[in-house]
């Protein structure tokens, strides 16, 4: 189209004259040009922006256009994804001339999150609205409203929910509501979002669909009430639906015997019967519930679910559902109190013009790895009143998916009537899939229809044992084995397990792999292992046979220092114990002998090596190494050498002194503590008291005579004082001196003694007094230095005391006497050599004897 000018009027004036032969018609006739002008499609079509109710629109208008100069009128229409068929106005909006750009906002829309079909077209603003042929083509853009939190949640019913008990109070729980529809959804990832109220909001759902949630193993003895909101990515419906699952005592008894019969073209007829009994409640009304789905029970309907409540009264219900044919519908039906209800009951399907019906509710509730446990639920009774029996079908499928049998099918009849509801099928294969149907038969040996298939897969059960266990190769640390699957596995096979157990220590090792061989590594050398494998599933097979396989010889270890005991007096000999790892057989020992600037190697098979003549020349200091040999293969492998040990051989009675030196130490510990044992009982012995019968015993005055002050050294003035340790000494002798006792042949009454007892209490006051002295005999002169005896009764007399014993024979000295023995001569010859001042003893002949402690006080002395 040309572009129009500015200047232009747009009036465009007609003359039409017509002639014939009748004569000439003129007509005149004037067009105004801009009402007929059909302009070009809009431009640049797009959105500014969106809303979950609204689209910002924008356009361009076509170039040649612009200047148009009654300007032009834009028609907005539109539809929705939810209704294809119906375009609606969106609005009609003009522009004038010199204008480039048209905005529009299309409001009032009715989804959010919903595909949108816009299209706009334009016309001359003074056109014929009536005459759409002036319309411009369409510019379409299709494009989603925003989304927003869905609006509503699921609508559920009082009887909306489904109890299966398993148990006297434990059950599966389903609950259901009715799908929220598509345009109702406001946003992608679309869901529902169920929890239980109260302390039971830890319960989580097991399973959550579309149309129902289940839960496990619920306690019956409790109610639970589930709250139920739709949810999208833009967060949950601000409101919530609400189920409530009664306790058991609380609960409204089931329809009994509830059941559809189908006429076709979508008519069913539902019968059901009032519960038994009525313990608790009355029922109020019935609700029934239609499920359109892809499978019948004992699928759990997941579709699009719709209900209706009838009175209480009535036992029967018609309904006509149209549905597509790759669909079926379900039935269900609830009893109803005000404030309970007995759940879901659904209903099992008669043929009309069948007399049995399919068996429904066909449960698997054991399986192991040969047997499985079916049980059944007999709800349609119309034509199985009298039921003869059951009949199993099963055969195994592949393990790959399919479901088409892999064997003849089998056929397990067992006899039974309504009562019976469970079956066990046993002689299984384990981890084998298998498929299982349930027909029931009646007196006139009529077969229902058979149940759904189940598909099941048995557990599994210990595997046989690997094949084929072999040895690929063996080194002195390693030992390579493979081996084969076993032949039946039953199971998926995990891994297996190696043990490899030392024969010479017994500790058994264990490998668990994925691949049918393994390496066994950081073995001992030369040591025979005994190997066994295992395969395992989620249980372990059998060993296989075990294999017995030593590990190659290598290196011995170093031998322990070498010791040497003698033979004889000229030979020597030199062992040795074999390394704690000997790697092998020890076949050879080489002995390394070295002297200075020689060395001579020799091979023994023993650990023991004899050195001959050893005290020969050619000998003297020498050291001596032993190392073990292995030989495998023609092969030898030396170990390292032992510490040295250091000999010498020069001489016999050399190698006798340097083969008693190691005694030494021990000899003079012993030297040294026999001498001190001699010291210390020679200290005692010194204590050791000797009391003599009386008149034996020497007066003071007399000991005090034959010690000589002479004799008497200084001492240290830290020794102790008479009185601490020489006190006992003096009383004792004290004690004797005036003691009662009399000797047979003696003169001695005590009570009529001489006045020298006087001096002796001088004598023991002193002692007490007396200052530190060393001696028994340094306590006696200084009692007497005390008592002043040379001034009273100290001097000697000529007659015989009257305190000695009269032996009435010359004591004749003789060559054996006893050492400690000390004659009169003798002390008289000391006492010539003491001090003058010392009282001399006169009047002693040789027929007396001094005795007892004086002999003992003179020795110490001497």
């Amino acid at each position: 189209m040309p572009q129009y000018r500015k200047s232009y009027n747009g009036t465009f004036y007609f003359v039409l004259n017509m002639t014939n032969v009748f004569g000439t018609t003129t007509v005149k006739k004037n067009i105004f040009h801009f009402a007929h002008v059909i302009p070009n499609p809009p431009d640049g079509l797009t959105f500014v922006n969106t809303t979950s109710e609204s689209i910002y629109l924008r356009w361009t208008i076509p170039t040649a256009m612009k200047y148009f100069r009654t300007g032009l009128k834009h028609r907005i229409m539109y539809r929705s994804e939810y209704e294809q068929q119906n375009w609606q106005i969106g609005g009609i909006v003009f522009s004038y001339k010199d204008s480039v750009d048209v905005y529009f906002n299309l409001t009032g829309l009715q989804y959010a999150y919903a595909q949108y079909e816009i299209c706009v077209s334009m016309q001359s603003a003074i056109a014929n609205q009536k005459d759409h042929t002036l319309w411009s083509k369409n510019s379409t853009i299709t494009l989603r409203t925003a989304g927003k939190i869905p609006a509503s949640p699921p609508l559920t019913n009082i009887g909306s929910f489904e109890v299966v008990h398993f148990s006297d109070n434990r059950a599966n729980v389903y609950v259901y509501w009715q799908q929220v529809q598509d345009k109702m959804k406001n946003g992608g990832n679309f869901g529902y979002h169920i929890e239980v109220e109260g302390s039971s909001s830890n319960i989580l759902p097991v399973n959550i669909t579309d149309s129902y949630a289940k839960y496990e193993n619920l306690n019956l003895i409790n109610s639970y009430t589930f709250h139920i909101w739709s949810k999208n990515d833009l967060g949950k419906s601000e409101s919530k639906s609400v189920v409530i699952v009664p306790k058991s005592p609380e609960s409204v008894d089931q329809p009994v015997f509830f059941r559809k019969t189908e006429y076709g073209d979508g008519k069913y007829e539902l019968f059901w019967e009032s519960p038994n009994k009525q313990q608790h409640t009355t029922t109020k009304s019935y609700t029934i519930f239609w499920c359109t789905y892809y499978e019948d029970r004992p699928y759990q309907c997941a579709g699009y679910m719709d209900w209706e409540e009838i009175p209480g009264d009535q036992t029967y219900y018609t309904t006509t559902q149209k549905v597509p044919e790759d669909k079926i519908i379900q039935f269900a039906i609830s009893a109803n109190s005000d404030t309970s209800s007995s759940g879901m009951v659904w209903a099992c399907t008669i043929v009309y013009n069948k007399t049995v019906a399919k068996l429904q509710d066909v449960l698997v509730t054991a399986v192991n790895s040969t047997a499985i446990r079916l049980i059944w639920r007999l709800d349609c009774l119309d034509g199985i009143e009298s039921v003869q029996s059951y009949i199993i079908y099963y055969c195994s499928i592949p393990n790959d998916g399919g479901t088409s049998c892999a064997e003849p099918e089998r056929k397990l009849e067992i006899y039974g009537d309504s009562k019976t509801s469970s079956v066990d099928v046993n002689g299984l294969e384990p981890y084998q899939r298998y498929k299982v149907a349930i027909s029931v038969v009646n007196r006139n040996n009529r077969e229902s229809l058979r149940s759904d298939y189940k598909i099941i897969t048995t557990l599994d059960d210990p595997p046989d044992p690997p094949a084929s266990l072999s040895i690929v190769d063996v080194t002195n640390s390693t030992i390579f084995i493979k081996w084969e699957r076993p032949n039946i596995a039953n199971g998926r096979l995990k891994n297996y397990k190696i043990k490899s157990t030392n024969t010479i220590t017994g500790v058994t090792i264990e490998h668990v792999v994925d691949s049918e061989q393994y390496n066994l590594t950081s073995l001992k050398c030369y040591v025979t292992y005994k190997i066994s494998v295992e395969a395992c599933t989620n249980k372990c097979s059998r060993s296989s046979d075990t294999l017995s396989v030593r590990t190659r010889g290598g290196y011995p270890t170093k031998v322990l220092w070498p010791i040497s005991p003698f033979k004889n007096s000229t030979d020597m000999v030199v062992e040795w114990k074999p390394p704690e790892e000997p790697n092998g057989n020890c076949d050879t020992y080489e002995v390394k002998l070295e002297r200075t600037g020689n060395v001579s190697t020799f091979n023994v098979t023993d650990t023991i090596y004899i050195i001959k003549d050893c005290d020969a020349d050619e000998y003297g200091t020498f050291t001596i190494s032993v190392r073990a040999v292995n030989v495998f293969d023609d092969k030898a492998f030396f170990g390292p050498w032992s510490d040295e040990l250091v000999l010498s051989c020069k001489s016999s009675s050399n190698l006798w002194m340097w083969s008693f030196t190691p005694l030494l130490p021990l000899f003079l510990i012993l030297v040294i503590y026999l001498i001190r044992r001699l010291t210390l009982r020679y200290k005692k012995m010194q204590n050791v008291e000797v009391i003599l019968p009386p008149g034996l015993e020497p007066s003071l005055e007399e000991a005090a005579m034959i010690i000589s002050k002479n004799d008497v050294k200084p001492q240290n003035k830290n020794k102790r004082r008479c009185g601490e340790g020489n006190l006992h000494e003096m009383k004792k002798l004290l004690n004797h001196k005036t003691s009662n006792k009399n000797l047979k042949g003696c003169k001695s009454d005590i009570q009529n003694s001489s006045p020298s007892d006087s001096n002796n209490k001088l004598v023991y006051d002193k002692v007490q007094k007396a200052p530190p002295c060393m001696t028994f005999q340094e306590c006696l002169l200084n009692a007497e230095d005390t008592a002043d005896l040379s001034e009273s009764s100290s001097k000697p007399t000529s007659s015989i005391p009257s305190n000695y014993c009269v032996l009435g024979v010359d004591v004749v000295p003789h060559k054996n006497i006893n050492p400690n023995y000390v004659s009169v001569e003798a002390l008289q010859s000391q006492l010539h050599k003491s001090k003058s001042d010392l009282p001399q003893v006169s009047g002693l002949s040789s027929g007396y004897v001094q005795a007892g402690d004086l002999n003992k006080i003179s020795n110490a002395n001497s």
